[in-house]
């Protein structure tokens, strides 16, 4: 977990302003993990804001390669090597695209690619999950209210006639197809002979998500 000291180091410039994660990552494992350290970096920053890029020339050019080298190859290790087995293989097959989209391409590219797989992935993963819980008729899921014998025997008669859908999960164009195949089966011909169903009830309660699709649906 990144300390809230080391947050992200935003370089400032009067023509452009970036995000410079791999600073950052510099920043941490310098052991830059508590506020005097921040305030320390951010004076540093600031006093090469005022006095001018011209004083990194005297930097030694094999000190800045070597440093960028080695992290290029940390930030490899992190997204390659140390996410082997722990994510989803279409997960990390996203994040190797990712890679060699930036590598190959550009930043902004590889960014597109990584939103576009995302959703890709989303819909995927999600589409192959039941949208239905369980299904039982009004027999099974019987009334917890304590009712005359009246009512009750009232009920019993009924609870046939009654059919219930308990809903899970997120509801969009990839489950609700499914759902509606299954409610369509509940009134089909051959069932509907041997039971008919009067009242139908869906139980959303652990829907997380229903999208326009699947309201529609």
């Amino acid at each position: 977990m990144i300390p809230y000291e080391a947050s992200i180091i935003i370089i400032i410039s009067p023509n452009l302003d970036y995000l410079v994660y791999t600073n950052s990552l510099l920043f941490i494992k310098s052991g830059g993990d508590s506020r005097v350290a921040g305030v320390m970096l951010a004076g540093a920053s600031l006093i090469i804001f005022l006095v001018g890029p011209w004083i990194v020339g005297y930097i030694p050019v094999m000190v800045v390669g070597s440093l960028i080298f080695h992290l290029g190859l940390g930030l490899v290790k992190v997204a390659l090597w140390d996410t082997w087995g722990l994510v989803h293989p279409l997960e990390y097959l996203t994040i190797t695209l990712i890679v060699v989209a930036m590598a190959g391409f550009g930043f902004v590219e590889g960014i597109f690619m990584g939103i576009l797989l995302a959703c890709v992935f989303f819909v995927v993963t999600n589409s192959l999950k039941e949208g239905v819980r369980y299904s039982c008729t009004g027999e099974s899921a019987k009334s917890t209210v304590r009712r005359v014998y009246r009512q009750q025997k009232f009920l019993r008669q009924v609870g046939r006639q009654i059919y219930i859908f308990k809903l899970q999960g997120d509801m969009f164009f990839g489950t609700i197809n499914k759902v509606e195949k299954e409610i369509q089966d509940v009134f089909s011909r051959r069932r509907w002979e041997v039971n008919p169903i009067q009242f139908l009830v869906l139980d959303f309660s652990l829907v997380r998500n229903v999208d326009f699709s699947a309201a529609e649906g």
